[in-house]
């Protein structure tokens, strides 16, 4: 009856407070789901799928530590299989459906939020991420470059929006289940437009909050910054010098290209949010 009703009303808008309670209704159901008799083991799952489909989810209009909640409890119930196998496929089947349809950009801010808390999850938690990511490639073939760079750098600013919070985390363990989950974020956005990588964490070593940060992003990025500048300037100070040639127009070309790329990163992240959520729930 309850999914009926969401199901009607699917056009109406709901404030935080609805989105909140029932967010925490949702998530009382999903942990005590392995419990249920096999009615209300089918129902709950219809609600779900329900709501997974409403249009607030898709935006989403939850408070982002609610999302978080939600993926975890179904992270950690197909994780300890505690299920049984004659259920565990429809209830792998509803999770997969909440996953994919929360907007791209919050499914890898959620999925890596959940490694802050639960580091044994890390690799369902790559296995969920390469889910949301399977069809880059086909997508790729039929979108505009503009399109391309936007799902990258959107990719990488959910790692380093994602990144503030790592280095109190308690224990080197969480830490490094977050490191192998964003990561893998990293490599969806080099799928995309490989370009916006390395022009990204320039951006943010610009702005680096201090050491701790800075070893953060070199560990993420794959690459010690002084010691790169420095072989980048021994190089540099070996290299011959050519005479003019007209060839060197089209490398002035893409560089000029590279530029403007590397400044509209610059301007549209400097210090990424704590949370994608944060301007929608504000």
């Amino acid at each position: 009856m309850v999914a009926g009703t969401i199901k009607e009303r699917a056009s109406e808008a709901w404030d935080v407070d609805t989105l909140s309670r029932l967010g925490e209704a949702l998530l009382c159901l999903i942990r005590n789901l392995k419990d249920a008799p096999h009615d209300r083991f089918k129902a709950t799952l219809q609600l779900l799928e329900v709501f997974g489909e409403h249009p607030e989810w898709k935006r989403p209009g939850m408070p982002d530590k609610l999302i978080v909640a939600l993926m975890g409890a179904f992270l950690n119930m197909l994780n300890s299989r505690v299920i049984g196998k004659d259920r565990l496929g429809d209830v792998n089947m509803c999770f997969v459906k909440f996953l994919t349809n929360l907007p791209t950009k919050f499914a890898y801010w959620s999925l890596l939020s959940v490694l802050k808390d639960e580091e044994r999850l890390v690799s369902l938690v790559i296995k969920c991420m390469k889910k949301v990511g399977k069809n880059i490639a086909k997508e790729k073939e039929v979108c505009s470059e503009e399109k391309a760079e936007r799902e990258a750098r959107t990719a990488m600013e959910v790692v380093l929006s994602s990144r503030h919070s790592v280095l109190t985390l308690a224990g080197s363990a969480r830490r490094q289940a977050w490191l192998e989950g964003a990561r893998e974020v990293i490599e969806i956005a080099r799928r995309w437009l490989p370009e916006v990588i390395d022009l990204s964490f320039d951006a943010a070593l610009a702005n680096v909050a201090g050491p701790e940060d800075q070893r953060l992003l070199e560990e993420l990025w794959g690459r010690n910054t002084d010691k790169a500048e420095e072989s980048v300037l021994s190089s540099k100070e070996n290299m011959p010098v050519d005479g003019p040639d007209m060839s060197c127009n089209h490398g002035e070309l893409k560089a000029s290209n590279h530029g403007e790329l590397k400044a509209s990163l610059a301007d549209a992240c400097p210090q990424p949010p704590s949370s994608p959520c944060v301007v929608r729930n504000a």
